[in-house]
C-alpha cells in the first residue's frame, strides 16, 4: 500500500533536518524520490549517515536563464563539490536535453544525469478509430510558452508521424503560447 507521510521539504535548517531524519529512521525509508531539489546538499550527506541508500531528484525545470552565470571560479567550486557522493544525488532525472546541459554546465557529472522527456509514447496512443460522427475535427490543445526546450517541436513531429492513426478524423493541431521560437513551430505546420 501508499502511506504519506506530511513533511516540508523546503523547510531548511537543523531542527528541521532531525525531524526528517527522525520520521526516516521511524519508517525505515532507504530510498527518497525528491522533485525539484537542489543538485546537492549537505542534508543529503545526513540522510546518507541516518540509513538513506538511495537518492534520486527529478528536476522539471531548469536554473534560472536570465540568472547571471557564475564566475569561472564558483563554477569550478560547485563541480567539484558536485563530485562529492555524499552530498550529490546517486541519480538526477530531468525532463529535456535542455536541461540536462544546464544541469551538466552548472553542477552536475554527465553520467548521473538521465532525460526521461515528457511526452506521448507513440506505441501506447491510439486514437479513437470510430468514423467520425461529425464534420469537427479531432482537436489538440499544447499550451506552453514558444520555445525550444519546451518540446513543441516534438510534439508536432509526433502528429505528424501518427496522423495516419486518426482514418479519416480531420486533426486540428492548436497552439496557446507566445515566444522566441513561435515563428519556427509554424514553420513546421
Amino acid at each position: 500500500g501508499v502511506q504519506f507521510l506530511q513533511i516540508d521539504p523546503y523547510k531548511r535548517g537543523f531542527r528541521a533536518l532531525f525531524a526528517f531524519i527522525r520520521l526516516l529512521r521511524k519508517h525505515h525509508i532507504e530510498a527518497i524520490y525528491w522533485t525539484d531539489q537542489d543538485a546537492y546538499r549537505l542534508g543529503y550527506a545526513a540522510m546518507r549517515l541516518f540509513g538513506i541508500k538511495t537518492i534520486l531528484v527529478h528536476q522539471r525545470v531548469t536554473p534560472a536563464l536570465d540568472a547571471a552565470s557564475p564566475s569561472p571560479l564558483k563554477l569550478r567550486i560547485k563541480r567539484l563539490i558536485g563530485r562529492v557522493r555524499a552530498i550529490r544525488p546517486d541519480q538526477v532525472y530531468v525532463v529535456s536535453d535542455f536541461v540536462r546541459s544546464q544541469q551538466i554546465e552548472r553542477t552536475q557529472l554527465p553520467a548521473h544525469i538521465v532525460t526521461l522527456t515528457n511526452g506521448i509514447d507513440l506505441s501506447r496512443f491510439h486514437p479513437d478509430v470510430r468514423t467520425p460522427t461529425t464534420d469537427e475535427p479531432f482537436r489538440i490543445l499544447l499550451c506552453s510558452r514558444a520555445a525550444q526546450e519546451k518540446g513543441i517541436s516534438v510534439a508536432i513531429h509526433a502528429l505528424h508521424a501518427r496522423l495516419e492513426a486518426f482514418r479519416g478524423h480531420r486533426v486540428r493541431f492548436e497552439f496557446a503560447g507566445d515566444g522566441p521560437d513561435l515563428a519556427s513551430f509554424k514553420a513546421l505546420t
